[in-house]
């Protein structure tokens, strides 16, 4: 409950004194019978163990939680609603078709993210085949080809070095209160919000890093209870209270958990409210 937000990081008292509003967070609590571990995760949805960390790697399934000691971080339904979206978009290709390869394989021939081929696939931009005798996404496979002459053509537009100006999307996240892992990234790698990839030169990781105008393309689209409460003065519990008893419902692109983002002309009449509210 404390990286869901129901406590403050640093909240020293012990557990037994540790008290919140069920019902503001019965959404939170509904989940946590339901959350699996990651071989039923993979089991549903036809995953290798190699799958299943590249799809969390970039974000493109994102665990509930990132506590290591939680066995059991996954929703099977997130992984049923990927493979539901992935399946819409395949076409069957048969076993002996030469050039179609699993997702994860052409990752690691070419380099490429798995997240930048998911993102691609629902942009129509590659396309997606599916092996009629494989089931769930290990059965999902792309023409290697087709991957390394789009990869080429994207390749311009990828930055080789860190820029003045620049910060790391990841760090965005954490100042804008999306603490959960993955979630942001997986909010860019839906292509929902401008970013760069590009080589870090310190560690020589690719990394995802947003200059001013990103930024601001994201305040103009989206908002947090973190921003909000920025915006407004208003105490950060008392906006997530508020968001839940007006209905206001994060956004969640195609199902996609992405954290505690909020579609920024939805929770206009929130902000109105909340700024009426403390002239009183």
């Amino acid at each position: 409950m404390t990286e869901a937000g129901a406590f403050a990081p640093g909240d020293a008292r012990a557990d037994a004194r540790k008290t919140f509003d069920a019902k503001v967070w019965q959404n939170i609590l509904g989940e946590i019978p339901t959350l699996v571990g990651p071989i039923a995760l993979r089991r549903a949805i036809g995953a290798t163990l190699a799958e299943l960390n590249g799809l969390k790697a970039d974000g493109v399934l994102v665990p509930r939680t990132n506590f290591a000691t939680i066995k059991s971080p996954w929703r099977i339904a997130d992984g049923h609603a990927l493979l539901e979206e992935l399946e819409a978009y395949a076409q069957p290709v048969a076993a002996e078709e030469p050039g179609w390869e699993t997702i994860q394989r052409v990752h690691k021939r070419l380099d490429f993210p798995v997240g930048g081929i998911i993102a691609a696939i629902r942009t129509g931009s590659l396309r997606l085949g599916q092996r009629p005798d494989v089931f769930g996404y290990h059965g999902l496979a792309v023409n290697i080809s087709e991957v390394a002459a789009f990869k080429a053509r994207v390749a311009p537009k990828r930055k080789p070095s860190i820029n003045q100006g620049e910060m790391a999307a990841a760090a965005f996240a954490r100042s804008a209160g999306i603490r959960g892992r993955g979630q942001f990234l997986a909010l860019i790698g839906g292509g929902n919000t401008p970013a760069m990839l590009v080589l870090n030169p310190t560690t020589r990781r690719r990394e995802w890093r947003m200059s001013r105008d990103d930024i601001t393309a994201f305040e103009a689209n989206y908002t947090t209870p973190s921003m909000l409460s920025a915006e407004t003065g208003v105490h950060l519990n008392t906006i997530r209270a508020v968001l839940q008893s007006e209905g206001v419902q994060p956004f969640r692109p195609n199902g996609l958990d992405v954290g505690p983002v909020y579609l920024r002309n939805a929770v206009e009449p929130v902000v109105a409210l909340l700024k009426s509210q403390e002239g009183k």
